[in-house]
């Protein structure tokens, strides 16, 4: 009898036969499967990234480097490790990341090559984008079904801060995301207003900034949302035109406040949009509109926030579970009419 892993792999390659009439063969291809089949936990937690908070000022004056500024593809993020590949909760990834990633290493095998090679020194923290999956429709027009781009890199279950981590993905020859601009601001209005002033020259949604903030440990679990393991301080910032996300849901909120139903903070509204936009991209856009699913999907996005995002957790407590599922009801209507 097969197991969870095996199914999800017979899934990938079942879709590629028929969606795109392919069979993925060569070494790349087998080696990319038996990692995937190892899949057990990952040995860096795969971190999520938060918006810039005006209550991190302090944290800005601790940066032992200037901020280094890349850009955000719309895609999804995937980790691998010696341990197996994984997706953004910690889990093993899905049978639509498997399949882009299968089709990777059939089509553009040098992208994944250098990955596999040091899979065992290194966890390499990966985004995968293109025409076939592109959750916002950034790339919606991009020249390439599936592609993958490094943009973290870990040793010894720590991850490796800028600058030297883009010396280190240069050495074993990935492709890596480059960082576009580097600034060094400690006073956290005027970062905000160079942000908003600079980010459309970004491809992309928006930015992730990051920094080295040296040996300095979290002292709260709010600080645990912007430093990661090995000093790494990271935010991120989007475009206006995907701030306009929220502004859609205009309607939403006046009837929200017509049924006198508790709303949910801003960064929460952020978050369930995003969640929701990324589970159309995994099980499909027609997914989002079977009534039977709605329960799933309502409990994958409070589950994602609970665990993924505490600090924006904290801020729904005083929310009732029946007026936060009608929250993310209202959001789900708005995604649902913009396919």
């Amino acid at each position: 009898m097969k197991n969870a892993l095996e199914k999800t792999l017979e899934e990938a390659y079942n879709y590629l036969r028929i969606k795109y009439k392919i069979k993925p063969l060569g070494d790349i291809v087998e080696k990319l499967e038996k990692l995937f089949l190892l899949s057990t936990k990952p040995d860096i937690k795969p971190y999520h990234i938060e918006p810039p908070d005006p209550l991190f000022s302090s944290m800005l004056l601790k940066l032992k480097t200037p901020i280094f500024l890349e850009p955000k593809y719309d895609g999804t993020h995937m980790l691998f490790c010696k341990n197996g590949i994984f997706k953004h909760n910690g889990d093993p990834i899905t049978k639509d990341q498997l399949v882009g990633l299968l089709y990777i290493a059939h089509m553009e095998q040098k992208s994944i090559e250098p990955i596999l090679k040091n899979i065992d020194n290194y966890t390499f923290a990966i985004e995968m984008f293109g025409s076939a999956y592109t959750p916002m429709n950034v790339h919606k027009d991009y020249p390439k079904l599936y592609t993958i781009i490094v943009f973290e890199v870990g040793e010894r279950k720590v991850w490796i801060p800028p600058p030297r981590k883009y010396d280190v993905l240069s050495n074993l020859e990935v492709s890596y995301v480059k960082y576009e601009k580097q600034v060094s601001i400690k006073n956290y209005q005027s970062l905000i207003e160079y942000l908003e002033n600079n980010v459309d020259k970004f491809i992309g949604e928006g930015l992730v900034a990051k920094a080295d903030i040296g040996e300095y440990l979290p002292i709260s679990k709010y600080e645990s949302q912007y430093i990661k393991p090995g000093g790494l301080f990271i935010f991120k910032y989007k475009k206006p035109q995907f701030k306009e996300v929220r502004r859609k849901i205009e309607k939403g909120k006046k009837e929200i406040k017509e049924k006198k139903i508790y709303e949910i903070p801003e960064d929460a509204k952020e978050e369930v949009l995003n969640e929701l936009h990324k589970i159309a991209a995994e099980m499909g856009k027609d997914y989002l509109n079977v009534p039977k699913n709605i329960p799933l999907i309502l409990n994958r996005v409070i589950s994602h926030i609970m665990i993924d995002h505490p600090i924006i957790w904290e801020k729904c407590k005083g929310i009732s579970e029946r007026d936060l599922k009608k929250n993310i009801f209202a959001l789900l209507i708005e995604v649902q009419k913009e396919f």
